[in-house]
């Protein structure tokens, strides 16, 4: 990228360089040498680029141990490394054609043209030191929400994990429990179509049973009222034993019948409680299932919403991986600044602190110029005073001798005004004496204009 830069007058870069406390002189910049423009450039580069003086002569130790006799290029290693970093700040400040001739063999125009745009780059860095104090709360800023949102980041993750853990450690009672209950809605689904039937058939027996036990009320009734009729028979009728005997078997056989009746209905209502007692198990056996199934189903609810919990804090472990990597990058280019920023107040440091001994240094010096220059204002006060006195009298010379010249003009101006007239006269009688000749006389001289005095 190009930058456009003013191109400054002599006196604009001297200035400038005098405020960088660097020496420079108009001469020099006329006339530039190696070694004035070096000493103009060094100082420029460890100011603007922020290395030392010992950085720049620190050689590369990898590269100067390959050499075969390294303290031979201590110095040449040194100026490579000054020249490399004053084509970078060339470059940066937007002069892409400075080369290594440009420092050895310089001319006035290329080096009022580098310095030029050298000092435009210096002022656009100066002005914005003022920002420096904003980055620097930007970046502290940045750092304590990067510190933050690596808290929360590993917090997520160990909440991530333990959900992890968690759900590796269930995901076999979670396989165990879908089977389960895919068995259980099967089997539930049998038993409540068997618990129908069975429904309908208690209800069939239970009427059946209503039913025998009405009828074995029923024989228990005439069973008394058999044995009655035989007590009130046996009380009015003669006795005959064959008569007798007959109603006797016939009672019997009907008592043996009622009995057997009695006995089978008792059986059966046994079978029926018990066929009861069966159903009333399995219906407690079906409530347990469905129970079983329900809680299955919730704990299936649970691994869902657990599963939807853990795909969530995915996307905000990711997030903030994301916002963190940003934070990072950026307080890695906030500590940058504030690092370049540091040294260069640093610098501005030593430089105000040499410029303030330098200051005190022109002070003393101005003072005794000072005195130097009052004893010579006292002086040539004197001088002046002498030569007032002088112009004084020159003045009034001049004015005589004004004032007789204007006195002789006066006179000759009376006399010349005498001879114009005395002229024109003649011109007149000449003309009219040509007249009467016939011939045209030619006009005369404008003689008119009479002459003025000097001031």
């Amino acid at each position: 990228m190009s930058y456009s830069f003013p191109i400054l007058s002599n006196q604009e870069i001297l200035a400038c360089l005098s405020e960088l406390d660097i020496q420079f002189t108009e001469q020099d910049l006329l006339k530039p040498t190696h070694e004035s423009v070096k000493q103009v450039y060094e100082p420029l580069v460890q100011l603007l680029v922020g290395v030392t003086r010992e950085e720049l002569q620190q050689p590369a130790l990898g590269a100067i141990d390959a050499l075969e006799f390294p303290e031979l290029h201590n110095e040449s290693v040194a100026t490579l490394a000054f020249s490399r970093a004053l084509i970078d700040l060339t470059t940066a400040a937007g002069v892409h054609d400075f080369a290594l001739a440009d420092l050895y063999k310089p001319d006035p125009k290329t080096v009022r043209r580098t310095l030029s745009a050298i000092i435009n780059f210096a002022k656009f860095r100066e002005e914005k030191v003022c920002t420096y104090e904003e980055l620097r709360e930007a970046s502290e800023a940045a750092a304590e929400k990067r510190t933050q949102l690596q808290q929360e980041n590993a917090q997520l993750a160990a909440t991530l994990q333990q959900l992890r853990d968690e759900r590796a450690a269930e995901v076999p009672e979670v396989r165990q429990l879908e089977g389960e209950a895919v068995e259980l809605e099967a089997a539930m689904e049998a038993l409540v179509a068997a618990q129908a039937e069975l429904q309908a058939e208690v209800k069939a027996l239970k009427a059946k049973g209503n039913d025998l036990a009405e009828q074995a009320a029923s024989s228990k009734m005439r069973l008394e009222e058999t044995h009655q009729e035989e007590q009130l028979l046996r009380s009015q009728v003669v006795q005959s034993p064959e008569r007798l005997q007959r109603v006797l078997a016939d009672l019997t056989n009907q008592v043996d019948r009622d009995r057997a009746a009695a006995t089978d209905a008792e059986k059966e209502g046994r079978e029926l409680s018990q066929r009861l007692d069966a159903l009333d198990r399995a219906a407690k056996d079906v409530t347990k299932c469905v129970k079983l199934v329900d809680e299955a189903a919730v704990e299936v609810k649970k691994h869902k919403e657990v599963l939807r919990q853990l795909k969530t804090a995915k996307q905000q472990i990711q997030a903030n991986e994301e916002e963190r990597w940003r934070v990072e990058t950026e307080a890695q280019h906030f500590r940058r600044q504030e690092q370049v920023h540091r040294e260069r107040i640093e610098r501005l440091n030593q430089q105000g602190e040499l410029k303030r001994e330098a200051a005190v240094a022109s002070v003393t010096a101005a003072r005794e110029e000072k005195v130097a220059v009052e004893l010579h204002n006292t002086a040539t006060q004197a001088r002046i005073a002498e030569v007032d006195y002088q112009i004084q009298a020159l003045q009034r010379q001049v004015e005589d001798a004004t004032a007789s010249h204007n006195q002789e003009m006066s006179i000759v101006s009376t006399k010349y005004t005498q001879l114009q007239k005395q002229v024109q006269d003649y011109h007149r009688q000449v003309k009219a004496a040509l007249a009467q000749a016939g011939f045209t006389p030619r006009p005369p001289m404008d003689l008119s204009t009479p002459l003025e005095p000097a001031a």
